[in-house]
């Protein structure tokens, strides 16, 4: 018996291990799809464990299947109740309709429900956890004294394994479970870090370069237009002198926010170091472009940006365009003309858009 416990809780760890592998790098959990699909696998991890389970007399079963209803409960009630579904009507159809079948399937739904109605409370997660444990225990161990209350020999011989494993395995699998859900989060902001700015929240400079080659590759293969803007903040080392570092950090973060929301979802922001932001617009002409630099040269002009508590400052933006096959035929010199645009508006007096209008591959 304690050969096939300790393989149960085997199968559960392998099963969370697996499930994190494929899912760590995947927002997916609040999808409706997502839920129903968990509810199911987590059904068959049900069944999985039926199989390796403790077979005592007149098909009455001793493993640890409610602890895979338990996993379904953390993603959400649907996905417990498909769980619940899939073991109780595999519990009926594999060992054949009769009253031990019946009442194992039904305390599958009875458990289920428990669980689900746990989960509803308004309690931390390791608090839901415990009793939802603590009821699987009782309710389990009440079955198994009605079943047996004429043999206490069998009683006493699966009660202490089947509470003692219970309460081991289900904290085992709680513990490791927290523990991929921490190392998940720690690894999703690893990677966010590696991409994005930490100020701004940004695409960094080793994202906009690996964006780049992504989008003029596509833009090369299709025959797709493409421009490049670049965006320096004027006088910006003079705002770090005045109002100091705080301010200008202030004013990169408002000056991300703005380019987020003046921008269409496929275009790709990022801030390239210090003061200077970029963005690569897909599909986008070179008119396309100059309006959206003009828009954002405004909006930013416009704004008054908060620095201290009720001490606010202007600040302008010159911004340099290049399009291709506009006014670049040779794509890889796009972002050279670019910034060849953006010095020629800080010398005609800064607060200007400038574009690259003349094609010429010697450049």
């Amino acid at each position: 018996m304690l050969r096939d416990l300790i393989a149960n809780a085997a199968i559960l760890i392998s099963f969370l291990s697996i499930a994190n592998q494929l899912y760590k790098d995947k927002e997916i959990v609040s999808r409706p799809i997502f839920k129903i699909l968990a509810g199911g696998v987590c059904g068959i991890l049900g069944i999985l464990l039926m199989c390796y389970s403790v077979h005592i007399q007149n098909k009455i079963l001793v493993d640890f299947r409610n602890i895979a209803t338990l996993l379904a409960a953390t993603i959400g009630g649907l996905s417990a109740i498909i769980s619940g579904l899939v073991m109780g009507a595999f519990r009926i159809a594999y060992f054949g309709l009769d009253k031990y079948s019946a009442t194992g399937a039904f305390l599958i739904l009875v458990v289920t429900a428990g669980i689900i109605l746990i989960f509803k409370t308004q309690r931390p997660l390791g608090r839901k956890w415990l009793i939802s444990t603590i009821y699987i225990t009782v309710l389990s161990c009440g079955v198994y004294f009605y079943t047996f209350k004429n043999d206490f020999s069998i009683l006493l011989s699966i009660s202490p394994y089947f509470i003692l494993g219970t309460f081991i395995v289900s904290y085992t699998v709680y513990k490791y479970m927290i523990y991929l859900n921490n190392m998940r989060a720690l690894f999703k902001k690893l990677k966010e870090e590696s991409t994005k700015d930490y100020l701004t929240g940004l695409n960094n400079v080793r994202e906009f370069d690996k964006l780049f080659r992504l989008v003029i590759d596509r833009a090369v293969s299709n025959n797709h237009k493409f421009s490049l803007l670049l965006i320096d903040i004027d006088f910006f080392k003079k705002i770090n002198d005045t109002h100091g570092h705080q301010a200008g950090d202030k004013v990169l973060k408002e000056i991300g926010k703005i380019l987020r929301h003046n921008c269409r979802a496929n275009d790709k922001i990022s801030r390239n170091g210090g003061e200077e932001f970029s963005i690569l617009l897909e599909n986008a002409s070179n008119s396309k472009a100059i309006e959206i630099a003009e828009r954002i040269r405004r909006i930013i002009e416009e704004n008054e940006f908060e620095i201290t508590s009720g001490r606010k400052i202007n600040v302008t933006v010159s911004i340099g365009i290049s399009s291709y096959p506009e006014t670049v035929s040779d794509i890889t010199q796009i972002i050279e003309r670019a910034d060849g645009a953006l010095y020629k508006a800080k010398r005609s007096g800064r607060n200007l858009v400038v574009t690259d209008s003349v094609i010429s591959d010697n450049l």
